[in-house]
Order: structure tokens, then sequence, then C-alpha cells
């Protein structure tokens, strides 16, 4: 990865040409977005547009360009404009030279602006499902209005993969789920990119303390993380948990956390900070109420530490009970607890199973696997 931000390779001239649609950047230049399209850049070229707060229309990386979209606040306002800037972008780069595919990164406000871009480019069409989209913004109490927001939802996402000439899955529990309802007879399925090699270098610290990092808390069950430690912290007084991310209304969390000054919750970090952050904690719980793929737990894992992770979603593809971490019952407090306790109780097991981990990554979920898993998917149209 000796080229950096801005950096150009010579473009073979039968490359394809791939039109990236994504969703809301800050920091596009940072690896664990640019480096991906560098990668790409052996054998293809193209474009990638965005949301960003930023104008970063001179962004190069490798042989894709940046586009950025403005931000508006007003929500129905937002999406015309997104919609309106995919398609500006999009017919620009294909009047300069065809595109083949066009890759959406969620079946949604891209997998719309993907298909309207479609009609008029003729181009192959990649809908990539990231979330999960019908289920995971719709978690707790369901209303009247909230269950006929969900039904609409299910039928647009159903409607718009079918339009796509390959889906990519992040984990099989969503694969089938999700071909079902639209009638996907081969999916695609292997993980996101992740630049693991900035995880993995020197030797791991196991210093005491337990590590989240995410956002939407309810979402990422930060309150069942907390109630789970509370339930151990004064066995293990000299072990704290760390909680980083975005939470607009933290008094509800500071609250379950109570008196215990072993919670520390953060504001969110820059991404070298989450670097260090992963190098440094013991080890990492991800207590998610529903999770796609669990980005955190890779980077974690390259990083040589154990996760302990909810049997949700793609978490259980990415842990191996027993050997990489450990899997508890979504929603269980006592279980997450107790395996906790049995991690803090035994730092030769916790030590092994981060070594595992770090080789499983190495072997498995690095830069170059993925790839070589997209090159594959984009062969095969």
């Amino acid at each position: 990865m000796t080229d950096r931000f801005k950096s150009e390779r010579k473009r073979q001239p039968d490359m394809k040409k791939i039109f990236f649609i994504n969703v809301l950047q800050y920091r596009p230049e940072l690896p664990n977005f640019s480096d991906k399209y560098k990668l790409l850049s052996d054998s293809y070229h193209g474009d990638i547009v965005a949301f960003s707060p930023r104008r970063h229309n001179k962004c190069v990386f490798g042989n894709f360009k940046f586009f950025s979209i403005p931000i508006i606040q007003i929500n129905i306002l937002k999406h015309i404009v997104f919609v309106l800037g995919v398609l500006y972008y999009g017919l620009i780069s294909h009047g300069k030279k065809k595109i083949d595919v066009i890759v959406a990164y969620d079946p949604l406000m891209c997998g719309i602006s993907a298909c309207l871009l479609r009609i008029f480019t003729r181009s192959k069409l990649v809908i990539e499902v990231n979330g999960d989209v019908m289920n995971a913004g719709f978690l707790g109490e369901l209303t009247r209005l909230r269950k006929m927001k969900r039904n609409f939802i299910s039928r647009l996402t159903a409607f718009l993969l079918k339009k796509a000439d390959k889906v990519k899955f992040l984990n099989h529990q969503h694969a089938q789920i999700y071909s079902r309802l639209a009638g996907i007879s081969d999916p695609e399925v292997f993980i996101d990119f992740v630049p693991t090699y900035l995880f993995s270098d020197g030797e791991p610290r196991f210093d005491k303390y337990l590590l989240f990092i995410g956002h939407p808390f309810f979402l990422k069950g930060v309150d069942i993380l907390i109630k789970a430690f509370n339930m151990i912290s004064a066995d293990h007084s000299d072990f704290s948990l760390k909680i980083i991310g975005h939470c607009p209304d933290p008094d509800y969390y500071l609250a379950l956390a109570g008196n215990n000054k072993m919670i520390k919750i953060q504001k969110p970090v820059f991404y070298e900070e989450i670097i260090s952050e992963m190098k440094n904690c013991y080890c990492f719980v991800l207590p998610s109420r529903s999770e796609a793929m669990g980005r955190v737990i890779i980077e974690s894992m390259a990083s040589g530490k154990p996760v302990i992770g909810s049997n949700t979603g793609g978490i259980p593809s990415l842990v191996a009970e027993g050997e990489t971490g450990f899997l508890f019952e979504k929603e269980n407090i006592s279980d997450l607890a107790e395996k906790m306790r049995y991690l803090l109780e035994n730092e030769t097991v916790a030590r092994e199973m981060g070594a595992k981990a770090k080789k499983y990554v190495d072997e498995n979920l690095s830069g170059p696997v993925y790839i070589k898993l997209f090159t594959r998917m984009i062969d095969s149209l």
C-alpha cells in the first residue's frame, strides 16, 4: 500500500469501469474507505459518489475519483438531492467512458439512485445489502404506523433487489431471508473491505479494560453491556469498561451505569485512535440486537483480541465459539456476564483466543481476500 491519498495508477485500456454509489463519508481519505479503491485499481477504474459535509471533488484513490454530494438537513429534500447528485455525476462519468457496472451500497437510497441511473446507462447493477434494512430500524414495540412503514420498506427492498444483476450480502442468514423475499437465486455472500493490516502490526497489549465501539447505542446493545458489566464489576474491580461512540442522549446510559466509576462512556474518536484502543484493550464486546457483519469485530480480531458477541446476524460467521471468542444469546444479560467473567479470570485463554483470531483474519478476512471475492463477483457479470 505504498501509493497513498491522491495517487493515480496507470490505467489499462481494457479495464472495466465501475461507478460506486456510497453513503455518508466524513473523511473519505482515511484508509478504511480509500484503500479499498486503491486495491481495486489493479483491475478496475471509475468513480465514487457519496454524501460528504465537505467538497472532495479532487480526491483520487488509485484509479477512482471521489465526488461529494452536499448534506441537506431536511430529510425528504436530502433524498432528492442525493438521487439528483448521483444521476448528475453518473451521467457525466458515463459520457466520458461507458460505465460497465454500477455498485450500490444499500438497496434503498443508493439502490433507487442506481436503478434510475441504470435506465440511462444500461450498465450491469450490483446492489449490496450492508445491514438489516427491514428490521434494524424497527426494534422494540411496533405501532400500527411503524408496521405499515416496515411493510412498505420490505416491499420496496424486494422490488429493488429484483432489478439487480447481482445482490451481495455480508452473511448467510440475511442472504436467505432477503433471497426468499426477492426471489434471488444466486446471491453473493462475503465481508466488506476492512484494512486489517493497520491493526495487525506489533504485539498486542492486554490492558485491563473491556472495549465497545459503535452506534447507535440501542441497536448495538450498550444497555445490555452495561447491565452485564455491573453484575461482575465488584468481583473484578481492576477492570474497567470503555464505551466509545456517538450517543445523542447519554443520560440514560449514564443512569444505567449508576455509581460504577469503572464504566467510562466517551465521545467518538478519530480512526487512528480506534486502532490504538483495539491494540490495547483486553477484549472486545459487541452485544448487538442486529448486526450484518460487525466491522469492529474484524478490527479487534486483527489486533489479536478475543471477541464476545451476540449470536445474531453476521457475528457467528466471524467468531468461532470457544476458539476466537464467545457468543452469547442475544439480549441475555446473564449469559453475557458469565462469558465476560470467564475471560477476565483466564488471561492465558484470552491471549490464546486473540492469537487464533489474528491468524483467522490474516487468512480469511484481509483486504486481498476481499478483492479476490469482489473481482470474482464482477467477472461473473
